[in-house]
């Protein structure tokens, strides 16, 4: 991976590992955007949670 990505993707199904990297890149400034993808019922709703009550900047569209 680069040293910094302006977005990347998450994807809903993804594993707990890749949802605990994707955190620890966004908190070392390596990524500029996160976008989960996935709808209602496709993402678990902790995650979701845990981000939109953690991120300032999170938001559901």
């Amino acid at each position: 991976m680069p040293p910094r990505v302006d977005v990347l993707l998450l994807f809903g199904g993804s594993l707990p590992d890749a949802w605990d990297a994707a955190a620890s890149l966004v908190e070392q400034g390596r990524v500029g955007t996160l976008v989960l993808v996935g709808g209602e019922g496709r993402t678990p709703p902790t995650p979701c949670t845990s981000w939109s009550a953690n991120v300032p900047r999170a938001r559901r569209t």
